[in-house]
């Protein structure tokens, strides 16, 4: 009789030991699923502020050579006879920083989310100018070289430089941090500026045509 109440109490033992094993166990693989989540969480966050800021830099670095671009154009006074723009002055002009951050980012542009493809779309853009602009002197010809660049090929590549600006700024909402919201606004400012004098240039030379 005595040694029943004692078996009871022995499996009781058993069975809280088991419950506290099992709940510690529960715990413990909380804690680090929680660890692992932060990690991943603190990783995304270093890769937007990384990839933000070079982004914004070599959209900074787009628009002012778009600016460079449009400088090739033929002064508006019709009376001034400037020095042809060739394809070379076009190339050298057309140049952008390398993209060492998107370039080692491979399966991280996952954690942009929404904001993965127009980042992918951004450089893409600017490769195919690049690449396009890099295509007309690929020739070792010097004469092909120094061919003039015309006006609506060089207003082109400013529209197409306009349009891959205008897709990074649409990425920056996924790649903010407390420092960038203020300056990406004056930033688009100047995008919006630099499009008007766009048009206001391809109306120009529409009436020279």
């Amino acid at each position: 009789m005595i040694d029943e109440p004692i078996h009871v109490l022995h499996e009781w033992q058993q069975l809280l030991g088991a419950t506290i094993g099992a709940l510690a166990l529960v715990i413990t693989v909380w804690i680090i699923l929680g660890a692992e989540r932060r990690r991943r969480n603190e990783e995304a966050r270093s890769l937007r502020v990384a990839l933000g800021t070079e982004l914004r830099q070599i959209a900074n670095h787009a628009l002012a050579v778009q600016e460079d671009v449009l400088k090739l154009l033929p002064p508006v006074n019709q009376n001034l006879v400037p020095p042809p723009r060739t394809v070379r002055d076009l190339q050298s002009v057309l140049r952008f920083p390398d993209a060492v951050v998107y370039s080692h980012v491979g399966s991280g542009l996952g954690s942009l989310g929404e904001y993965a493809q127009p980042v992918v779309l951004f450089y893409n853009q600017l490769w195919q100018i690049r690449d396009s602009v890099s295509q007309l002197w690929i020739s070792n010809s010097l004469e092909l070289q120094m061919l003039s660049v015309p006006s609506s090929q060089l207003l082109e590549v400013a529209g197409s430089l306009l349009n891959a600006i205008g897709t990074a700024t649409g990425t920056f909402p996924g790649l903010v941090d407390r420092h960038s919201s203020a300056v990406d606004e004056e930033f688009k400012m100047e995008v919006s500026a630099a499009s008007e004098r766009l048009a206001a240039l391809r109306k120009s030379f529409a009436f020279r045509a």
